[in-house]
């Protein structure tokens, strides 16, 4: 069992650690506030917008002993100590209208980085943005995929009610700022609504020492209709992933068992749970947003699955009402996150056919779930502080869901993580 959980979460730090998540901030232009910067007035000369955005937050848990993570794939997690380096970031969005319908723009954010597991700046956005009729746009260079409803806004905690968006969802697919390619946009207006159809094709690569994750090409399909008050969007998203690992990699000593007819492997079986190259991993998310005062709502459900026995995939899906009174907002969520089901197997014997049954044991055991509440208090225009406690429950000891430890302590079933934030956008 010990080595099948080595081996499971060994392979989804590999393979998931460079998935198609996210942009990190919004789409055109993080605008909370009117830009801080501008060259000129008039429509015909070229302006400079520079917008700042950052979160400063603290979070602890109440157990000792275990780290929670934000993402499957993240080295490291929240402790029983306050750390602020999980929730923190600071970004700046300069953008340059060059003529009307032609803006060129450029995003760094500075917060802790999956791949080094330390604190640093990463360029997620630097792209030119043509629009050559107000319901078309086009957009190449550096980008995000935006797979989820909150994606475009996710480094920018000023527009999200949480001081950090449901890990069920938003996490499941590892921290990529940023996508390499080209983006088509058509729009269609009518008196009260709006529907947006998004395309993109891109590439992303990324590098771990010795391990590297490719994904080429990368395809997604979003449809958005945008009404007053409401959101609906449907995305879905599909990538061929390569990885090259680690000569030392015990997803490398798992599949070599596999093959080995020695241990009652299968040389042809074992090749559907090599995750050096997964051809068509995909990606489903439904989402709705009511954002009408007083009350919010906003929900979804996403799924990641492909075809590679060892990685058959997750569905995670969250639930969050709030009531607001003023300049504050209180809000409840419930979120929760299980792996799917694998494929009855039946070719292995011996050694072989005990790993991978307690890979698949271990696989329908996986997930976890969370109940939030959480306080936000507007001070000012782009200026918020924010409250939440969470109770978090794994579906079992071991796996312990989103826990960087294989299993919970003795006699701990639920875990409280307690967050403060405070966010800016000016």
């Amino acid at each position: 069992m010990r080595c099948a959980s080595r081996f499971r979460w060994a392979l989804l730090a590999a393979c998931l650690s460079g998935s198609l998540l996210s942009v990190q901030a919004s789409e055109d232009a993080v605008e909370p506030v009117p830009p801080t910067l501008q060259t000129d007035n008039t429509a015909a000369s070229p302006v400079w917008r520079i917008n700042t955005f950052g979160t400063l937050a603290m979070a602890r848990l109440n157990a000792a002993g275990l780290q929670l993570r934000q993402e499957n794939t993240a080295p490291s997690g929240i402790g029983a100590n306050w750390t602020g380096s999980y929730d923190s970031r600071l970004g700046v969005q300069i953008s340059y209208e060059a003529r009307p319908g032609l803006d060129l723009t450029l995003q760094p954010v500075w917060r802790r980085q999956t791949s080094t597991d330390r604190m640093g700046a990463e360029v997620d956005w630097a792209y030119v943005d043509w629009k050559p009729a107000p319901d078309w746009a086009f957009k190449v260079g550096r980008f995000g995929s935006p797979l989820f409803l909150g994606s475009e806004q996710r480094s920018l905690g000023l527009s999200q009610p949480w001081v950090r968006p449901p890990a069920e969802v938003y996490g499941q697919l590892g921290q990529v700022p940023s996508l390499d390619g080209v983006w088509l946009r058509r729009s269609l207006s009518q008196v009260d609504r709006t529907v947006q159809v998004d395309a993109y094709l891109a590439r992303h690569r990324e590098r771990r020492g010795d391990q590297a994750v490719e994904h080429h090409p990368i395809g997604g399909l979003r449809l958005q209709l945008l009404g007053t008050d409401w959101t609906w969007q449907a995305m879905a998203a599909q990538a061929h992933t390569r990885l090259r690992l680690s000569p030392q990699s015990p997803v490398l000593q798992a599949l070599a068992l596999l093959g080995a007819p020695a241990v009652g492997g299968d040389p042809v079986a074992a090749l559907e749970y090599d995750v050096r190259d997964i051809r068509r991993l995909r990606f489903l998310s439904l989402g709705v947003r009511h954002d009408g005062r007083p009350w919010l709502l906003q929900a979804e459900v996403a799924r990641i699955s492909s075809d590679n026995r060892a990685l058959p995939g997750s569905v995670g899906a969250y639930v969050t009402v709030g009531r607001q009174w003023q300049d504050w907002l209180l809000h409840l969520s419930w979120s929760g996150l299980r792996g799917i089901d694998p494929r009855e197997e039946s070719r292995f014997s011996g050694v072989a056919a005990q790993l991978v049954s307690d890979l698949q044991a271990s696989q329908r055991r996986d997930g976890q779930h969370r109940l939030a509440l959480g306080l936000r208090h507007d001070l000012q225009p782009g200026l918020a502080l924010k409250a939440q406690i969470d109770r978090i429950r794994p579906r079992s000891t071991s796996p312990a869901g989103m826990f960087l430890e294989p299993q919970l302590p003795p006699g701990q079933r639920t875990v409280l993580l307690y967050s403060l934030a405070v966010d800016w956008a000016y």
